[in-house]
């Protein structure tokens, strides 16, 4: 009886003591960047990165890791990032208005001031904490694995648009499963409907499947 509550107050009080939380800390940090990557070394490098570049400007969601299993396939295990915030969303009505409608003007006026103070950015860190922002279409074609069939399509289409978060739809999370590729003007444009996050998105190709284009924008239009 002595001896089974000794070994009771003996791993409470290691799982509640400061070295069992760093190593928690540690242990997670390895599962999130990979390797033997120190804790939040990602996260110091992506803060100063932040403050170099984008100083002043402020995020609601991050910085946190991207990591699917379509991501990690289709850029050969780099390491992603974001910090995240909530765009204003356009009006939609349903209804034809003037650009110069007071709802038009309203939005428009929101949309500056939110550009103007926060940002939405997903960045790749490497093995050195060297940081590259994940912008321009260019910029997601970096690192993309190569093309040969349709089930390469899939995952490198799903990968793209769930790095891609700076639109007013934010962190959008895209299997494999989710691209279609029955589609008339496939395989030089690829879409992917998510009803329950009301996303139609569509990735273009050019020749030897070289991106040009991303595009993500609403399914339904409310009345």
């Amino acid at each position: 009886m002595l001896r089974r509550e000794f070994c009771r107050a003996l791993f409470a009080f290691l799982a509640c003591s400061p070295l069992a939380s760093v190593r928690a800390d540690e242990s997670q940090a390895r599962c999130q960047v990979g390797g033997d990557a120190k804790p939040d070394d990602w996260k110091s490098h992506l803060l100063d990165h932040l403050r170099t570049n984008h100083a002043g400007r402020t995020w609601d969601v991050g910085p946190q890791p991207i990591e699917t299993p379509e991501v990690r396939q289709a850029y050969g295990g780099r390491r992603f990032f974001m910090v995240l915030s909530h765009q204003p969303l356009f009006p939609y009505s349903g209804i034809p208005r003037s650009p110069d409608d007071p709802i038009y003007v309203k939005y428009r006026e929101k949309l500056a001031k939110f550009r103007e103070k926060k940002i939405s950015l997903t960045v790749e860190i490497d093995d050195q904490g060297k940081v590259a922002e994940y912008r321009e279409v260019a910029d997601f074609a970096r690192g993309l694995m190569k093309i040969y069939t349709e089930a390469d399509v899939k995952v490198a289409v799903a990968a793209i648009l769930t790095l891609f978060v700076r639109d007013e739809h934010g962190y959008v999370p895209v299997a494999a499963d989710d691209v279609n590729t029955s589609t008339p003007n496939y395989p030089s444009l690829v879409s992917v409907e998510l009803r329950p996050r009301n996303l139609r998105a569509q990735v273009s190709f050019g020749p030897h499947w070289k991106l040009v284009g991303i595009h993500r924008g609403a399914i339904d239009i409310p009345g």
